[in-house]
């Protein structure tokens, strides 16, 4: 069971030149994502199974500041204080201490906190549970794979101004900050903006990054943003147990009152980037409710979608933490898809909706799937989409509008061809793939070679 708390973070922010030191501890010790491929052998991403740590500390370099912190702050192992005192060498260890980042236990020296190394950024959070789920209702996650998938899709261009949304630890307020001349953080967990605040400070960016609490969009009513991101608490879930998750607002009544607001805190021209999830029937288009949200908003729209699961499954994903715990598990099923009957949800979609304020003309909306082999850094690609998209809608009813244009294919395209051989060499499958950005392929036929 998880515990009301509320108040600040662990971590100190006052202690500015205590944080610096850890900075430089961290990278004295080479504590980098890189380092972590080629260390622990990583063939994606790291991975949380309890399983698979006696493999990470086999492979760890013994003796080394990069191991101690690994095992602190990725592992949740204790070190001794030895261990500990070299790996924060400059900080020394009863800063450490009180900056909120160890604590002396019976075991040794542990963690209050994770630290994952990610692009050039150090973020810090609630340390990472392994196997149950967090014990504080206002647990602040570290980087999750929903977090990734927004830095992944969000446009990046030199910018004024830009909201970050539900900003949690401040994942995106970081990327943000490295193209934005401002980031305002607005989240509804004081907890979450404390960490954002260390965080916003250990990755040199304080001077850029403010964080401001309230609900949704209370802390920036009558402003407006050239850039809104959002990764917000967007499970369609009976509970109210964690303020990551449960957004306590009917099924999936957030992320349609994030939708429909969004487009009055844009700039002409500014773009938001949304995780959202939403209900739709068994036998409805996935995308027809999020289109229903669109309407008369102004703003030009790209639906990428995930997944759509049924009630059972997606009951099962959110509470795989109880999977120890059978009776517990079973009645959280039952009160999960009893939830999403009521409020006659058959199927529930994820996805990542882009939209971009135009005034003026008609806007359109356009969808496609997110691949499920992954993302890589799609800025571009949006931009080439929304550009795709623009000259299509220009061109009206005119279906030969092409037919003098001069076409090419965007950089990163590659072709992969399948050729059997007997008697002779047949050509069976043609494939047009682009490395990079969304990863989309296509089938190429006699005539697209």
């Amino acid at each position: 069971m998880t515990e009301t708390v509320t108040g600040g973070g662990p971590v100190r922010i006052d202690d500015r030149e205590g944080i610096a030191l850890l900075r430089e501890a961290l990278e004295r010790a080479e504590y980098t994502s890189e380092a972590m491929e080629e260390h622990l052998g990583l063939q994606g991403p790291f991975s949380r199974d309890p399983a698979d740590r006696p493999v990470y500390i086999r492979r760890l370099p013994e003796g080394k500041p990069f191991s101690a912190l690994v095992k602190l702050f990725l592992l949740g192992m204790a070190v001794t204080e030895e261990e500990a005192t070299a790996a924060f060498e400059p900080l020394p260890f009863d800063r450490a201490v009180s900056l909120g980042l160890l604590e002396q236990s019976e075991l040794g020296v542990e963690a209050r906190v994770s630290i994952i190394p990610w692009s050039d950024f150090f973020i810090v959070s609630d340390p990472v549970e392994q196997e149950f789920g967090p014990t504080r209702a206002d647990h602040v996650l570290n980087l999750i794979p929903p977090s990734v998938v927004l830095v992944k899709v969000t446009v990046r261009r030199p910018i004024e101004a830009a909201l970050d949304l539900g900003a949690g630890g401040g994942v995106q307020s970081l990327f943000a900050a490295k193209h934005a001349r401002r980031v305002v953080a607005a989240d509804v967990n004081p907890r979450a903006l404390r960490y954002c605040e260390f965080n916003a400070i250990l990755n040199r960016l304080d001077d850029v990054i403010e964080a401001r609490e309230g609900s949704l969009f209370e802390p920036v009513e009558g402003e407006r943003f050239d850039l809104l991101v959002s990764n917000p608490p967007y499970v369609i879930s009976p509970e109210t147990q964690y303020a990551f998750r449960d957004s306590g607002l009917a099924g999936d009544m957030l992320c349609e009152q994030l939708v429909r607001r969004a487009p009055e805190f844009l700039n002409e021209g500014g773009f938001a980037h949304i995780l959202i999830s939403w209900g739709h029937g068994a036998e409805e288009a996935w995308d027809v409710p999020v289109r229903r949200w669109l309407e008369g908003s102004g703003c030009d729209a790209l639906l990428l979608h995930l997944m759509s699961q049924d009630a059972l499954a997606y009951a099962s994903q959110w509470n795989r933490t109880l999977r120890w715990e059978p009776t517990a598990f079973s009645n959280a099923l039952d009160r999960w898809t009893q939830y999403l009957e009521e409020h006659r949800i058959e199927r529930v979609g994820w996805g990542a909706l882009t939209l971009r304020r135009r005034s003026g003309g008609e806007n359109w909306v356009a969808t496609g799937n997110l691949p499920a082999e992954g993302t890589d850094m799609a800025s571009d690609h949006v931009l080439r989409i929304f550009e795709a998209h623009d000259r299509i809608a220009a061109a009206g009813d005119d279906p030969g509008f092409l037919l003098d244009e001069r076409l090419r294919l965007a950089d990163e395209h590659e072709i992969e061809q399948r050729v059997r051989f007997s008697e002779g060499a047949t050509v069976q499958h043609v494939l047009l793939r682009l490395d990079g950005g969304f990863r989309f392929s296509v089938g190429l036929d006699g005539r697209t070679t």
